[in-house]
């Protein structure tokens, strides 16, 4: 009886430390740092001095933080990303403002303007200038009918409107580059044209094209 009683009590306490010691050993493999066997490179558990796999051991140097390591790789890359993103947008917005706020060019387009409907009374006033494209547009498609017009935009509208008619725009009706438009300039400009200096009212994009407009292709202008 007393026999029987032992078996049983220590096969309860054997399976109970089993149980317990696999319970450590699941711990172990997921939090222990992990050591590298040098001969194998087989991955062993921090308490470990021999390799598991092929029965070498393993020196104390030869402890490699994996987790860590790749943390901080992590890291550092990831602090790369968002410099190197916060560096492109930055030189996209620059990039942006230069390209679509800039006045020293002109840009032609076939498609309609994106701030005017198609349908809209101002149209009529440059109906022949927008066919044959010396009508420039702003920042992205936009006709910014009450804008300062630029000399760029001055000029490529005389020029195109000149060539439209098989004639030679005057010289002195061109405006110097980068220079400031005033009225007095569009008024001195249009008289050059054999247009009326009171046309102009303001140095509006839209006014001055519709200068061109009357000079070129209105009833008191070339046909």
């Amino acid at each position: 009886m007393k026999k029987k009683i032992i078996c049983a009590v220590s096969y309860a306490d054997f399976w109970y430390m089993e149980t317990i010691s696999e319970q450590m050993n699941d711990c172990r493999q997921i939090t222990a740092v992990r050591r590298q066997c040098t001969a194998c490179g087989a991955a062993n558990i921090s308490a470990a001095k021999f390799c598991g796999s092929c029965g070498a051991k393993i020196p104390t140097a030869t402890i490699i933080r994996n987790k860590r390591s790749k943390r901080s790789r992590r890291r550092v890359y990831f602090r790369a990303i968002l410099v190197l993103a916060g560096i492109l947008v930055a030189a996209s917005a620059v990039m942006s403002y230069q390209l679509f706020n800039r006045t020293d060019g002109v840009k032609v387009s076939p498609m309609p303007f994106a701030d005017v409907p198609a349908d809209h009374p101002v149209y009529r006033t440059c109906r022949n200038l927008l066919e044959i494209q010396a009508v420039s547009y702003r920042k992205i498609l936009e006709f910014a009918p009450h804008e300062t017009i630029s000399p760029a935009e001055w000029n490529h509208a005389l020029n195109s409107a000149a060539a439209h008619m098989k004639i030679a725009a005057p010289a002195e009706a061109m405006l110097p580059e980068n220079s400031k438009v005033t009225v007095d300039a569009l008024r001195s400009r249009v008289g050059i044209l054999d247009g009326d200096p009171e046309w102009v009212s303001n140095t509006s994009r839209i006014k001055a094209y519709f200068c061109l407009e009357q000079i070129f292709f209105g009833t008191k202008g070339r046909k």
